[in-house]
């Protein structure tokens, strides 16, 4: 599947290609003999310029548009994702259960329980000295909303909540 990274690359390959032929097509109309007559042609690429630049403006509007449109889809489903970062890695471990045990001493979700998760996992590939964080989504929104709200009890502790943002808006923030 095509990304729109690759189609924007597609795009500027594509400008840069165009470029350097339209560069190369006045280097000769400008060498040519004093006296040949190239107004006609000249004319006929100066239109021709004119045509490609608009097509390519007119792609790349298009493509930040279809940029923007995908990222605030993806948000919207992302918005039901929260992050847990700085919890330690141990082989072998059960990260449901880990995360409901901080929820419970830190948050004091007393009740909580691994099976109020219905997405929880590390995210990325395992790398030395270096915690992934854990992806969750709570079955209830409210707890989601909960913890989110009273995220500031983290203070002081190794642990932090942030939001499941997209690459574009990492950046952004």
């Amino acid at each position: 599947m095509t990304t729109l990274a690759n189609i924007a690359e597609t795009q500027r390959l594509a400008v840069l290609y165009l470029s350097q032929r339209m560069a190369d097509f006045e280097a000769h109309l400008k060498a040519s003999p004093p006296g040949a007559d190239l107004t006609g042609l000249h004319k006929d690429f100066s239109a021709f310029k004119e045509h490609v630049w608009g097509v390519f403006s007119a792609l790349q509007r298009q493509i930040a548009e279809l940029s923007r449109s995908v990222d605030v889809i993806e948000m919207r489903h992302r918005k039901k994702f929260l992050l847990l970062g700085g919890v330690p890695e141990s082989s072998g471990e059960k990260v449901p259960e880990t995360v409901a045990s901080i929820l419970s001493s830190k948050f004091g979700l007393s009740d909580f329980a691994p099976s109020s998760l219905t997405v929880c996992h590390r995210l990325g590939s395992v790398s030395d000295g270096h915690a992934r964080p854990i992806l969750l989504r709570c079955a209830d929104s409210k707890i989601r909303d909960l913890i989110w709200k009273t995220k500031t009890k983290l203070k002081g502790s190794s642990y932090v909540v942030s939001e499941f943002l997209t690459r574009q808006r990492q950046t952004t923030l």
